[in-house]
């Protein structure tokens, strides 16, 4: 190889490994957390098709269908899910993405995925978004929204 090959290859070989631990070290960025519990405040519903956002309060919903929710995140990387009338409760493990995407996993955690999504809901600000249903005549997404109730602890999930 002559001179020119070789700083050509070493070259293109150094800006790949750079490029490389670029796209590792942002893919490995996590996203703010702020743990405590986070208390039903009403519903969204999210157009796909055009990414409108209508909210609605607990007095404004118009919808039969809701699911109303307390959920409790903890440092330890559980999640306390309980309906507001106290009637059930599940203890599930959670990861949230880069992007404040949250999945859960354990013993029957499987109830609220809803089929075509990887995730069960989204932080937004002090609030969680628990995405429960698709209605595929308005191309809706549906989600139960639960705003942070107390001051809880900022870190990194």
């Amino acid at each position: 190889m002559t001179k020119t090959k070789i700083f050509s290859t070493s070259l293109a070989l150094v800006t790949i490994l750079l490029s490389l631990s670029l796209f590792l070290f942002g893919c490995g960025e996590k996203y703010p957390v702020t743990y405590g519990t986070y208390v039903y405040s009403g519903m969204r519903l999210t157009n796909v098709e055009t990414e409108e956002n209508v909210d609605q309060t607990i007095d404004e919903i118009t919808s039969f269908l809701r699911l109303p929710v307390n959920v409790t995140f903890n440092e330890d990387g559980t999640a306390l899910i309980q309906d507001d009338d106290g009637d059930y409760s599940y203890t599930w493990n959670y990861k949230v993405s880069s992007k404040g995407f949250v999945t859960f996993s354990g013993d029957n955690a499987d109830i609220f995925d809803v089929p075509g999504y990887s995730n069960n809901g989204y932080f937004e600000g002090n609030k969680f978004y628990l995405r429960f249903a698709f209605n595929t005549n308005t191309n809706e997404e549906m989600y139960s929204v639960s705003t942070l109730s107390e001051t809880g602890t900022d870190a990194t999930a």
